[in-house]
C-alpha cells in the first residue's frame, strides 16, 4: 500500500510529453502490406490519447519536407515542426495534425531531440520524449549525444523509443 501512495504522488507531478514522429522517406515503405507512416500515425494518436489526459502532449514531426534526394537534404534536415503544440489532448485537433503529415525526406533525429530540448529547457515539469521511428539519423547529427544531453538536463524525464521494422544498425543507435 505504501508503494501505491508513492505512485499516485509521482503521477500528479505536472508532466509534458513530446511525441517525435519520424516522417522521413523510409516511413513511406511498407510492413506486411501496410505503410509504416500509417502505422506510426495510429500509434502516435493512440499514445497521445492515453497520456494526454493526465499530461500535456505535443506532436513534433521531422523528415516531412523536401524529398530523400540529395538536393533536398538541407531543407529536409533543417525542418522540425511542432504540429500539435503542448496542451491537453484534443482528439479532433490532434487527429488533424497527425493526418496532415506525409513521409518525405531525410532523418534529422538529433535535431528533433535538440528542438524539444530547447523548447523545454526552462520547464520545471517532468519532460518525456517518445520517438516513433524506423531508422537511423541521416542528417549528420549525433542522436545519442543529443539524447544524453537532454536526459542530463531533465533528470526527472526520459527518452523513449518506439521503433519498428528497424535493422541492427538502426536498433543500436535508437
Amino acid at each position: 500500500e505504501e508503494m501505491q501512495g508513492e505512485l499516485e504522488e509521482s503521477s500528479s507531478d505536472p508532466s509534458e510529453v513530446y511525441i517525435l514522429l519520424d516522417a522521413s522517406g523510409s516511413m513511406y515503405g511498407k510492413v506486411q502490406g501496410i505503410q509504416k507512416m500509417s502505422i506510426a500515425k495510429k500509434a502516435a494518436s493512440r499514445f497521445a490519447s492515453t497520456v494526454g489526459h493526465e499530461n500535456e502532449v505535443s506532436l513534433v514531426v521531422y523528415g516531412h519536407t523536401g524529398s530523400n534526394k540529395e538536393q533536398d537534404k538541407p531543407l529536409s534536415c533543417s525542418t522540425i515542426e511542432e504540429v500539435y503544440s503542448l496542451q491537453k489532448f484534443n482528439p479532433n485537433t490532434f487527429s488533424e495534425a497527425v493526418n496532415g503529415v506525409q513521409a518525405r525526406g531525410w532523418t534529422p533525429l538529433a535535431s528533433a531531440i535538440e528542438f524539444v530540448h530547447k523548447k523545454s529547457e526552462n520547464s520545471s515539469n517532468n519532460v518525456t520524449l517518445y520517438i516513433i521511428s524506423d531508422g537511423i539519423e541521416t542528417c549528420d547529427g549525433d542522436p545519442v549525444a543529443t539524447a544524453n544531453a537532454f536526459a542530463d538536463k531533465h533528470t526527472n524525464g526520459s527518452v523513449n523509443i518506439i521503433g519498428f521494422d528497424v535493422d541492427a544498425e538502426s536498433e543500436n543507435q535508437l
